[in-house]
């Protein structure tokens, strides 16, 4: 508690109180933007991981169609001529 005196009048003012309730104010509002952020990098995290396996399997859909042609025209390169 806090005194301040006035002249002949001295008045007590609830500061301590009154600070440790913004004290915790400030402390829950933190808080609660570190949970949001912790939200937030967790979403993020989810779209990175989504966006590395879609380029994963779009490379192993290139590289399949890549052994397929190669495959097709070492097949007819190789093969008799019909005559």
């Amino acid at each position: 508690m806090d005194v301040f005196c006035a002249g002949a009048t001295t008045v007590y003012t609830a500061n301590s109180s009154a600070d440790t309730r913004e004290q915790a104010m400030a402390r829950r509002s933190i808080e609660v933007r570190l949970s949001q952020l912790d939200a937030q990098r967790k979403t993020l995290q989810a779209r990175l991981g989504k966006q590395a396996r879609a380029k994963d399997t779009r490379r192993k859909i290139l590289l399949g169609a890549l052994v397929l042609h190669r495959l097709e025209t070492q097949g007819t390169a190789n093969s008799p001529r019909p005559e």
